[in-house]
Order: C-alpha cells, then structure tokens, then sequence
C-alpha cells in the first residue's frame, strides 16, 4: 500500500468514521453485521474488509457521533434502539450498563434539564444567554 500525504489522514479517518456511523445506523435498523457491511461497502465505494475494518476500529466513535447528533436534534434514543445498542456493544470492555438495564451514555436528563451546551465551558455562547444573542454589555447585537 502507498503512504498516504500528511493532508488526507485527516479524509481518510473521516471516512472511517462515517462508513461506521452508517454500519452502526444498519444494525440499528435490524440488520445483521455482514450484512450491515456489505450495505456500507457498496454505498461508501470500499472493500467489505475495509468497511469491517473501519467498524472494528471506530466502533465506539460511531455511537459518539450518533449520540450528539441524537441531543442535537433532542432525538433520545428509543428503548428498542437501546436495547440494540446493548446487544451491538455486549462485550466491549469500555461499554458500561446501569443497574436498570440502560447504557450509561443514553442516560437521559431529569425532566424539564435544560440541554448541554457545546463548548469548553466559560460564560458560553452569547446567544445561549437571555436576550438572544443580544451584547448588552456593548449595547449592540452579536
């Protein structure tokens, strides 16, 4: 195999990443692992090996990227889908449940929680704060 330039590892790691999103999103839907790769492979343009491959090494970024696209959208994983989840990740040593039965990152916020914000903390995004986006600090909008 060729080395790959310095400027598309970053295009390749992605594109592993979403080959196993979409893996993830195939079993979510039902179907069995060799046939959830053999879907990615024909829609991603890559082997089944490569596919296995990329499921096998982002397996756990897959379910990330899935999961904030989930709070994003205020799309909550539904019992079915996580109890999917739960026989998809059996096994993995980092996945961890919770006595009730659900895994530990779909645990859900109290009712009436106000969502997370992104960022690294601080004072957040201005147009998170009252006034909806307004600088009453400067007195003009952001």
């Amino acid at each position: 195999m060729f080395p790959i330039a310095a400027d598309r590892v970053d295009t390749v790691e992605e594109t592993s990443v979403m080959a196993a999103m979409a893996v993830l999103q195939h079993r979510l839907a039902g179907l069995a692992h060799e046939s959830a790769v053999a879907r990615v492979a024909a829609s991603h343009g890559l082997s089944a090996h490569d596919t296995d491959l990329a499921w096998t090494k982002h397996k756990r970024d897959a379910l990330t990227e899935l999961t904030i696209g989930r709070v994003i959208d205020a799309c909550p994983w539904t019992e079915a889908e996580i109890e999917r989840l739960m026989e998809i990740y059996a096994g993995e040593s980092w996945w961890a449940s919770s006595a009730a039965g659900a895994p530990m990152s779909a645990a859900r916020p109290p009712e009436g929680a106000r969502p997370l914000r992104h960022g690294g903390g601080g004072d957040g995004r201005v147009a998170d704060k009252p006034g909806g986006g307004s600088d009453t600090r400067r007195g003009r909008a952001t």
